[in-house]
């Protein structure tokens, strides 16, 4: 089996901070883990206080918001 390889990035600006991972693998995100994600999502936003957050979700051409937090 194949060993897939992510890459995780993060940029730090005065207004924002943005975390990527970007990996080989294309996998089904089964419901149970966007509840879970969706979760840590609304608390992360929480903590750091901020208006929203942000799961984007990166196609071939487009970028697209796969979560956003309940928090505004």
């Amino acid at each position: 089996m194949k060993e897939k390889k992510s890459k995780i990035t993060i940029r730090e600006t005065k207004e924002s901070k943005l975390v990527s991972i970007a990996s080989e693998a294309n996998p089904e995100v089964f419901s149970s883990v966007i509840d879970k994600w969706q979760s840590l999502l609304d608390t992360v936003a929480k903590i750091v206080d901020v208006p929203s957050g942000l799961i984007m979700k990166l196609n071939e051409d487009t970028i697209e918001v796969f979560l956003k937090s309940h928090t505004n």
